[in-house]
């Protein structure tokens, strides 16, 4: 069925649009001029598939139905002077195909976003587009359940990629994200970096980030916080990040496995903080089966006083079965596995249960040349002394041919 929109006294035709089984838009400019997107909107029944046809749309596009937005080859929403590409103030909104890029978002916010006047949806998702260019993050989600951010390009956006803030359910996957904070406007020690997950407002819970391919960021690849919980990062690639690949900080109840990180961490890397994975006052969590490679130090566990107890608790945290590479600079404060205290905490407690078994190392320097491994207040230059403390069991050095098979296999440089 044919069905022409015409507005009166008007410059723009709303064009012809075909609807498939009820739902489905299919939008072509009847008279050959220009169709803005909100029109489109404005126009679809909740429920439909908007197609945006190519073209360059300079608008802030705000979706108050269910829909899908879904762009055509060529669709381009260019932000230039405004603060969002997209307003979602809907649930089960879809946003797919687009190019979007310039926005001046600012601090904490997304040029996709999904909160309107403190008011939250849930289940947005936002997949195969290419989005550059956002002055803070590219999405940033309050809130909500069951978002989907998945098999999108981020890059060059201000200060992270993605922004998750509270809610649950959520999956991020498939992403490639790259060059935000290149300019360095923003504390990578903070918020900056590809991921970012906290869990301000009553937590985030359920969230499983995964085969994502995260790079070349001025801060962490992924960082969870404040109070995330029940979080999965698995079979990521995080590489050449300044600060460190993974962050799990504040956390709770957490798996981080099968990924590959290398050559993170090398912007600010005392006291362990370069580390390809950091766990950072966190508890109930699973560091395993990780290829870790060229980081500035391998895998830290930090616990410091945070004047909260449930975040001070610090305890079952098991590393396991990882492959830890790495050039070791000859300092004091390089470590290959380190759990690292600085106030009177219980990281290295019996109680806690703490602890580390099988992970397989390979560093540039020989056993027992340098300082290697830390548990608690004591320092270890050999792994054999290492391996009379609950912080590593069970464990052993690679010759140079087993490390060279894992990280080809793996598509990590062998040398650094």
């Amino acid at each position: 069925m044919w069905i022409r929109f015409l507005r009166a006294a008007s410059a723009y035709t709303l064009g012809v649009c075909l609807i498939v089984g009820g739902s489905q838009l299919d939008w072509r400019d009847a008279a050959g001029q220009e169709v803005t997107i909100q029109q489109m909107v404005d126009a679809a029944e909740p429920g439909s598939v908007v197609r945006v046809p190519a073209g360059v749309y300079r608008e802030t596009v705000w979706i108050p139905k269910s829909l899908t937005l879904s762009g055509e080859p060529g669709a381009i929403i260019e932000g230039e002077d405004r603060y969002r590409w997209i307003i979602v103030a809907a649930h089960d909104v879809t946003i797919e195909g687009f190019e979007m890029r310039g926005s001046v978002n600012e601090r904490y916010r997304g040029g996709i976003t999904q909160n309107v006047g403190g008011v939250s949806y849930n289940r947005l998702t936002v997949r195969n587009n290419t989005l550059a260019g956002a002055s803070y993050a590219a999405i940033a989600t309050w809130l909500g359940s069951g978002h989907q951010i998945v098999d999108n390009v981020i890059r060059d956006n201000g200060a992270l990629g993605i922004r998750i803030d509270s809610g649950s359910g959520h999956y991020i996957a498939g992403n490639t994200i790259f060059n935000t904070n290149q300019a360095e406007l923003w504390d990578a020690g903070w918020e900056a970096g590809g991921i970012k997950v906290s869990g301000n407002d009553g937590g985030a819970h359920d969230i499983l980030i995964e085969r994502n391919d995260i790079f070349s960021n001025h801060g962490a690849g992924v960082w969870t916080d404040v109070d995330s919980n029940n979080v999965t990062i698995r079979a990521n690639q995080m590489h050449h990040n300044s600060r460190a690949g993974i962050t799990v900080e504040l956390s709770f109840d957490a798996r981080i496995h099968n990924n590959v990180v290398w050559e993170n961490g090398y912007a600010y890397h005392e006291w362990g903080w370069g580390a390809g994975i950091v766990v950072q006052n966190s508890s109930n969590v699973e560091v395993f089966d990780n290829i870790v490679a060229w980081n500035a130090d391998g895998i830290s566990v930090i616990s410091q006083d945070r004047g909260v107890e449930r975040w001070n608790t610090v305890n079952n945290i098991h590393v396991h079965g990882n492959t830890i590479a790495m050039v070791h600079d000859g300092g004091y404060n390089t470590y290959a596995l380190g759990w690292l205290e600085d106030w009177a905490g219980p990281l290295t407690s019996e109680p806690a249960a703490n602890g580390a078994w099988g992970n397989h190392y390979w560093l540039t320097t020989a056993d027992g040349a340098d300082l290697r491994f830390r548990w608690g207040d004591s320092y270890y230059f050999t792994l054999g002394d290492f391996m009379t403390t609950p912080g590593e069991e069970n464990a052993h050095y690679l010759d140079s041919e087993q490390k060279d098979a894992l990280l080809s296999a793996a598509g990590v440089p062998v040398t650094r």
